[in-house]
């Protein structure tokens, strides 16, 4: 499918996985839409950028495909900051947002254009796990009433192939109208969390997003526990190294503290029901109860205050 009147790039952060990173741009590569631009950033990796080097060295070929790289660790939220202007640097009306242990189906950016190109929506592939052929995380999908269910399977999902969700990030085809509108990627989030607050910028701006369900990207998934309380959706991932813990729950804590179409109260009470949800899982299904909550406690306690300039110990440089 030729896409000339669109100038599209998939962009991308890359710690050390390279081996995935190396299939996901050869995917990229083999669409049957073609991209004009994939925006690889190396960030803070390992070996003095060695393994950037070697990286670019095999896509020399390939001059569509740009390596970048950042000294330190600036985690997937900064990285992807950082790639998505270069891409709008060299040209990009849209910007592709994919992962490292990401792999798209050959035609799934051609099935994203197939099912709409309006400027003032995102659009989104379905994340699939193929050891599941199933979900691979939850989604919220939204009714024509305007409510919000969850689904986690994908007998659940609505029967038309593109249907309104709440928000999407792994898979998210983001016109550059809106990038304009919502600036940049918040790169203090650092890790697990820019996927949630960056989509709710874009709803909180006006924007809607729409999911494709014939545009394909297998990714690992998840099976969390779900926990459902006064209108707070939460999801505990149990088995999180604790540096990484603690940017999930402080950060989740932020975005519902601040991003909320309920008033400020209201989402203050979600941000506090997301604390106290993570320190009962802690106590119920954690090993190091004590600590873990301890560790949640302060997350949050940071995410409420909005102090997203604190790095726990263990944090990857």
């Amino acid at each position: 499918m030729a896409t000339d009147n669109y100038s599209i790039a998939a962009v991308m952060t890359v710690f050390n996985q390279v081996e995935g990173a190396r299939r996901c741009v050869q995917s990229l590569l083999a669409q049957t839409a073609s991209l004009a631009r994939i925006c690889v950033l190396f960030n803070g990796t390992a070996k003095n950028g060695a393994l950037a080097d070697a990286f670019a060295a095999e896509f020399h070929e390939r001059p569509n495909v740009h390596v970048l790289r950042s000294p330190e660790n600036i985690g997937n939220a900064g990285g992807v900051k950082l790639a998505m202007r270069a891409a709008m640097d060299l040209g990009a009306d849209w910007i592709w947002i994919v992962e490292d242990d990401a792999l798209p189906h050959h035609n799934a950016l051609e099935r994203l254009l197939v099912a709409g190109m309006k400027t003032d929506c995102v659009y989104g592939s379905l994340i699939i796990d193929p050891k599941w052929n199933d979900l691979a995380f939850s989604a919220a999908a939204i009714e024509q009433d305007g409510s919000q269910r969850i689904v986690s399977k994908r007998e659940e999902l609505p029967p038309a192939n593109s249907f309104q969700v709440r928000g999407i990030w792994l898979g998210a085809l983001v016109p550059r109208q809106i990038i304009d509108v919502v600036g940049e990627v918040n790169a203090d989030l650092f890790i697990r969390g820019e996927d949630e607050e960056y989509p709710a910028r874009i709803r909180q701006a006006g924007f809607r997003f729409f999911c494709v369900k014939d545009s394909v990207i297998e990714h690992p998934g998840m099976r969390n526990v779900h926990l459902a309380i006064a209108g707070v959706n939460f999801f505990y991932e149990t088995g999180v190294a604790p540096w990484k813990a603690y940017f999930l729950i402080r950060n989740h804590v932020y975005v519902r503290r601040k991003y909320t179409s309920a008033g400020r109260v209201a989402g203050s009470v979600r941000a506090i029901g997301t604390i106290v949800l993570s320190i009962l899982c802690a106590l119920r299904f954690d090993d190091h109860k004590l600590k873990r909550s301890l560790l949640y406690l302060r997350a949050g306690w940071h995410g409420l205050l909005g102090r997203l300039d604190v790095r726990p110990a263990g944090t990857p440089a």
